[in-house]
C-alpha cells in the first residue's frame, strides 16, 4: 500500500470515529436509554430462562435440571397429609416483580426423602411445620406425583434444623430405601448415610418407636425365659418323682 493510502485511510478512520464521538455526546440521554433498555432486555430474558418469577406447584412444572442440579427452592407449609406424610408447600419465587410472576394458587406435594415417617412423625409435622417457611432441595421426582427433597426449617437465627434428620433421630421415623427415580449421586448418597447414622444414635438411645420396639425385644425375651425356666422345673419335678417311685419300687 502506498503511503498516501495509507495515511487517507487511517485520516478516514479517525473522521468516523470523531463523528460517532460527537453523535453520542450530543445524545447523551438517548444513548442511556438504550444502554439501559438492553441491559434491562437481557435480565428479563435470563430471568424467565432460569424462572425467577414462576411458582412451580406441580411436579412435572419443576425442570429436570432443577432436580439433577439439587437446586434449593423457599415456600411455606400450607398443609400435612395423615396418610402418606406429604407436605403441601406453597413455592415462593426468587422475585416477586410484576413481569416476572405466574399466577397459581395450587400447592406443590414435598414428600421426604430418604425416610418413612411413622404415625408420630406425621403428627409432629402437623404440630411444628404448618405455616412454617422452609427451604426444600430437590432430590428426586417420586411416581410424577411427588417431589423428593431434603426440607430444613429455621431453628433460631444462627441453626437450622433439617426435618429429615430430627424425626429420625427422634424415633419418629426410619430411614427408608430409595426405589425411585432418585440420581443417586454423592449428594444423595451424603444424605442417605446422615440418615443411617441418625437411625443407629435413636436405636442406641432408644428414641420414639425404638422405645418400644425395645420394650417388645424386652418382654419378648422376659416371656422365652419364663417358658424356659417353667419347662425346666416341669423336668426336674418329673425326674424327681420318676427318682422316688424307682426307690419305693426297689426297696
Amino acid at each position: 500500500m502506498k503511503p498516501e493510502s495509507k495515511d487517507k485511510t487511517d485520516l478516514y478512520n479517525s473522521s468516523v470515529l470523531e463523528r460517532f464521538s460527537n453523535f453520542l455526546d450530543s445524545h447523551i440521554f438517548a444513548t442511556r436509554l438504550v444502554i439501559i433498555g438492553i441491559f434491562g432486555g437481557g435480565i428479563i430474558i435470563i430471568g424467565r430462562s432460569i424462572r425467577i418469577g414462576t411458582r412451580f406447584s406441580k411436579v412435572d412444572h419443576v425442570p429436570k435440571e432443577f432436580i439433577s442440579r439439587h437446586i434449593y427452592l423457599r415456600g411455606l407449609i400450607k398443609g400435612v397429609d395423615i396418610s402418606d406424610s406429604t407436605l403441601h408447600i406453597s413455592h415462593i419465587p426468587i422475585t416477586r416483580f410484576i413481569w416476572f410472576q405466574t399466577k397459581n394458587d395450587d400447592l406443590l406435594p414435598v414428600s421426604l426423602f430418604g425416610i418413612v415417617p411413622m404415625q408420630s412423625g406425621v403428627d409432629w409435622l402437623k404440630s411444628n411445620c404448618i405455616g412454617r417457611e422452609v427451604w426444600f432441595q430437590l432430590m428426586a421426582r417420586k411416581q410424577q406425583s411427588h417431589i423428593d427433597c431434603v426440607v430444613t426449617l429455621k431453628k433460631n437465627w444462627l441453626r437450622n434444623m433439617c426435618i429429615n434428620a430430627y424425626l429420625i433421630e427422634n424415633g419418629l421415623a426410619k430411614a427408608g430405601h430409595v426405589i425411585d427415580d432418585a440420581i443417586l449421586d454423592s449428594t444423595s448418597l451424603h444424605y442417605l448415610k446422615i440418615f443411617k447414622k441418625a437411625e443407629i444414635i435413636a436405636c442406641r438411645k432408644q428414641r420414639g418407636i425404638w422405645k418400644y420396639h425395645h420394650n417388645t425385644l424386652q418382654a419378648n425375651e422376659v416371656g422365652i425365659i419364663s417358658l424356659v425356666k417353667k419347662f425346666v422345673g416341669h423336668f426336674i419335678s418329673r425326674g424327681k418323682a420318676a427318682l422316688l417311685s424307682y426307690f419305693k419300687h426297689k426297696k
